[in-house]
């Protein structure tokens, strides 16, 4: 009966261990915020594309293997969390939500990992978060250099081993996180970052560039030494 509720704005299902969500629900016209985190949900219902208004949708901590092939006409969705579920590959539906600002997709809370991050990410020019988080990425694509808008970016527990040239267009960036990778140099582009606040390079073992010594004085640090090393 749920579907009755025409007027609903924001729905909250989260910690419920639902298995499945009642198909009702795609027919709340006006929803605008979905909330079902921490569930047993294996798939989203059929007619999720009809809530045309939804701007945010959290579904972290499931056991979702695949998107609806039609998630892209939720044109007005800005936020997606699907961190921590069991798809089997990057889910390339994401691709056609281009009004995304703010995207989650780590694997903190266990699931499948992923190895590759698709070009594509480079289409999603309105990210001002991303987080690819605790995953197993050995490189980020060279794409990444069109996501001007962003913010925040999470690679943290991966396993990337060098960070792409582009990185230093992202002007926008105030928190970069690649700790606990397998990075050997820092790009001296970095220090064209000038509005970065925060910068995590902590657990790369084999990081010998910027030295150690330099990187566990913090950001200011780090700058000055890529600065007087181009």
């Amino acid at each position: 009966q749920i579907g009755q509720l025409g007027n609903l704005e924001e729905l909250g299902l989260s910690e419920n261990k639902l298995v499945k969500l009642p198909e009702d629900i795609c027919n709340l016209p006006n929803l605008k915020e979905l909330s079902v985190g921490k569930n047993r949900l294996e798939e989203f219902p059929e007619g999720l594309s009809r809530l045309s208004n939804l701007e945010t949708l959290f579904a972290n901590q499931n056991r979702i293997a695949y998107l609806p092939e039609d998630i892209g006409k939720l044109r007005n969705l800005r936020e997606l969390s699907v961190a921590s579920n069991e798809f089997e590959d990057f889910p390339e539906e994401i691709f056609e939500l281009t009004s995304l600002e703010k995207l989650y997709l780590g694997q903190w809370g266990g699931g499948e990992k992923f190895t590759v991050v698709p070009e594509e990410i480079g289409t999603l020019v309105r990210l001002r978060v991303l987080s690819l988080d605790s995953n197993a990425f050995r490189n980020i694509p060279d794409s990444i250099e069109n996501l001007r808008h962003l913010r925040e970016l999470y690679l943290d527990h991966n396993k990337l081993e060098a960070l792409p040239d582009g990185i230093g267009c992202l002007r926008n960036l105030r928190e970069l996180d690649v700790g606990a990778n397998r990075l050997k140099r820092l790009p001296t582009c970095l220090d064209r970052l000038t509005r970065l606040k925060k910068i995590n390079v902590e657990k790369n073992p084999q990081l010998v560039y910027p030295p150690q010594d330099v990187c566990k004085q913090g950001i200011k640090a780090i700058f000055c030494f890529l600065e007087e090393d181009r």
